[in-house]
Parts: structure tokens; sequence; C-alpha cells
């Protein structure tokens, strides 16, 4: 009794250790499946944003960021980036650019300048937005336009204090609390109203302590010179670990944007950078359980194929039957079914070949065909 006991729990945990190993082959081979699906979700949305990108990947700047990544090659020479100049778009400065810093992982500062963007032009408001053109605010406007000109002049000037750049944010603050109380909430005014003066706040973060010296350098080198062509946009952005950043709600931004995917594309064309091929659609690959029932429904019209005793089309019969079956194993012992599919489909084949007299199993042996294709598509 005792041993017939025995022989039972060793029979059960036998059973729980393999249940708990085909669980965890099941769990890994279903992780690997959700990376492929993601990897190759990345790799098309890389093709789409260098080749045939919508409004909102260019006005977001991730079109633009992608070709800035391959424009942005070391083994490019000076002498190749003189030979293949592209000019910017007539009008387009740096100052009308909305960038982003591109931080050093750990690199002191960083935080601070991941926080905003650095948008010269909405800093520099050469006309401000309806909604905050009330009488109400004309103090407040004019506060803060005087107080940027001191920070930009004392940036050319190599001179910035730091009460001037408070004077910059004080003037943002009582902007925002004047206009939340004298603009009009109709029709989202008030709302648009402070969403602008949010956004200069953005922008001002460019002047945190950790690296308002390199804020002042920006304002200073783009007041003293621009940039004529993609080069040297190029190269200033590298100069000071930019990116593109996103033009939604900046007037003209869409088109400004457009017209600068142009030339980025029109620049790679000129250093004779090839897009990537489109990788090889393919279904992602199904879960084990999911295989095994597309077999036994293949098997199931194979194995109702009435060829009575037909010498010429059971052997095939039984052969795809035979290779059918062998996949279902490898796929329970966790090995690939290709090679027993590749045979069922071999076999599969041959029945067409030799064609059916009934029409009810030449409907079997499509059946079973497509559903042999569909899963050698996806057995890899």
């Amino acid at each position: 009794m005792l041993h017939w006991t025995r022989s039972v729990q060793h029979r059960q945990v036998t059973r729980q250790r393999q249940e708990w190993t085909a669980y965890q082959a099941r769990k890994k081979n279903q992780s690997k499946q959700a990376y492929d699906a993601q990897v190759a979700q990345a790799q098309a949305k890389a093709i789409r944003l260098r080749s045939q990108p919508d409004a909102d990947d260019v006005i977001r700047g991730d079109a633009l960021n992608a070709l800035l990544l391959d424009l942005s090659d070391p083994r490019f020479t000076d002498s190749e980036w003189r030979g293949s100049k592209v000019a910017l778009p007539e009008g387009l400065s740096i100052r009308g650019i909305v960038f982003r810093f591109a931080p050093k992982p750990g690199a002191k500062g960083s935080e601070s300048l991941s926080r905003g963007v650095i948008a010269l032009a909405r800093l520099d408001v050469q006309e401000w937005p309806i909604v905050l053109r009330d009488g109400k605010l004309d103090a407040e406007r004019k506060a803060y336009e005087a107080a940027y000109r001191k920070v930009r002049d004392e940036c050319v000037a190599a001179d910035l204090s730091l009460p001037t750049v408070l004077g910059v944010t004080q003037a943002i603050k009582a902007l925002k609390g004047k206009a939340t109380a004298v603009v009009a909430t109709d029709l989202g005014f008030r709302k648009a109203a402070v969403q602008y003066v949010d956004q200069l706040d953005e922008a001002t973060q460019m002047f945190h302590a950790d690296t308002v010296e390199y804020a002042s350098e920006i304002v200073k080198d783009t007041q003293e010179h621009d940039a004529a062509t993609v080069g040297e946009l190029l190269a200033f952005m590298r100069k000071y670990r930019l990116k593109f950043g996103g033009a939604e709600g900046v007037p003209g931004g869409a088109d400004a944007y457009g017209q600068l995917y142009a030339a980025l594309r029109q620049q790679k064309e000129a250093l004779g950078i090839k897009d990537a091929p489109a990788p090889e659609a393919r279904p992602a690959a199904l879960p084990d359980d999911e295989m095994i029932d597309k077999i036994v429904a293949a098997l199931t019209y194979v194995d109702h194929l009435d060829f009575k005793g037909n010498k010429e089309r059971k052997p095939h019969k039984d052969g795809a039957s035979a290779a059918l079956n062998r996949a279902r194993e490898a796929i329970k012992a966790k090995r690939s079914p290709k090679e027993d599919l590749l045979d069922a489909r071999k076999h599969m084949q041959a029945l067409r070949e030799i064609g059916m007299v009934y029409q009810v199993n030449a409907d079997r042996v499509n059946s079973a065909s497509r559903i042999i294709e569909e899963l050698l598509k996806t057995a890899g």
C-alpha cells in the first residue's frame, strides 16, 4: 500500500513538473512573439517616417528626427558635405525651429533641459495671439517683451545676470495671472490664452540654474549668425545636442516643417544615403495550442478523404496524415514543425496533380492545403 501511494505521488509530482515546464515554454514563446511583433512594428514605423510620413509624423518632429539620424552618420567628410549643399527653405531660420535637447545619460543639467523645449522664436514674441491682445493686458505684455529683450541683449554681450532671468519668469507669472482674470472664458478664449503663456513658461526652462550658461550661449550664437543650408543647421544641432521638437500650435509650423522635411530628404539623396528596404511582411507566430488546433483541422480533412482503396492516391493521403501527426508532436516537443509541414504539403500537391473523381474529396484536399500553407507562414 505504501509503495502504491509513493508511486501515485511520484506520478503526480512528475506530471506537475511536466505541466510547469510546458507552461514556462509557452510563456517564453509568447514573450518572444510579443518581442518580435514590437521589433517588426518599430521597423515598419522607421521606414514610414523616412519615406511616407503622415502630417502628424512631420509636425511632431518624428519624421524629421528619423532623417536627422540618417544624416548624422560620421563617415561623411566635410568635403562631402561641402560638395552636396542643400539650401534651407526660404524664410526658415534656426530661431523659428522648435528643438528638444538630446541628453547624455547622467549628464548634469540634462533633466532640466529635457523638461522643456528650445524655442527661441516663441520667447522673442513678435506678434501676440488674438486671445492675448486685450487692452487690459497691455502692461503685462510690454513687461514680458522688455524682460526678454534684456535677456537676449545680455546673452549677446555674454553678461547674463540672475535678476534678468528672474525678471522673465516673473513677467510670465504676472501675464498668466492677469490673463486668467480678464480673458473671457467663452469659446475657449481663456484656455487658449493660458496655454500660450504656459508654452512661454516651458520655453524658459532652458534658463534653469543647471543650464543657464548653455542657454545663454545658444541665444548668443543664434543672434550672431543663422544657418543657410541643411549642413549648417545640422552642425548647429550637433554642437548643442539638439533634436527636432514638435511644431504643434506654432503659426505656419506645419508648412515650415513640411518644407524642412523635403530639404532633409533632398540632403539624403545628395549624399547618396539609401532608405532601408521594407522588411518582408510576415504574420506573427501562432501560439502552440493554436497551431495544434489547425493541424488537427487539417488532419480531419485528410483522414476523411475516401479513395476506396485507390492505390495511386492512398499513399499520399497516408503520407500527409503521417507528416501532420509528426508536426503536431514536434510542436509539443518544442521543435520546429516546418519540415513535417513541407512534407505534408508535398503529398497534398501530389493529390491535386493526380486529380479527384469526387468534388467532396477535392474540397477536402483544398481545405487541408490552405491550412498547411497558413501554418507554414508562421512556422519560421
